[in-house]
């Protein structure tokens, strides 16, 4: 944007919101790199992953989905693949409206990995009965 006397070589626009939006999300997370659902479906052959969840995002009127990725399918080594394929069950049962079965994936998945925050905050948003499975994040 702007004249030939000075220039400005700024990304604008919603996939750029969106992108600073996942970037501040990470802190919330516990994670890395986060991608939307359209990166993902562009991705997910190439690149083993989980799904984060749906979250509300300042700007947005409905929830995205949000994946994580973990390592190049190529590359992944067995415990990647088991926690993966682990995660993806636990989010299949939470998906089907079993909340039990999500939780007994996800302590599983704690066992896994017992460091993962984002197992860790599962396990913590599935105790209170009110969460409706969406993270609402306010801010950058």
């Amino acid at each position: 944007m702007g004249s030939s006397d000075r220039f400005d070589y700024t990304a604008i626009g919603d996939t750029v919101n969106l992108a600073a939006r996942l970037e501040g999300a990470n802190k919330a997370f516990g994670t890395r790199c986060l991608v939307s659902e359209t990166a993902w479906a562009m991705a997910s052959a190439d690149v083993l992953g989980r799904e984060v969840g749906r979250i509300g995002v300042a700007g947005r009127a409905a929830p995205i989905r949000v994946f994580e990725p973990i390592a190049l399918r190529a590359a992944a080594t067995a415990e990647q693949i088991s926690f993966a394929a682990k995660w993806g069950e636990a989010m299949a049962a939470l998906q089907r409206g079993d909340r039990e079965a999500t939780r007994a994936m996800l302590v599983e998945c704690a066992v896994l990995r017992p460091t993962d925050a984002l197992t860790k905050l599962w396990l913590e948003k599935l105790a209170d009965p009110a969460f409706d499975g969406t993270f609402r994040l306010d801010h950058k």
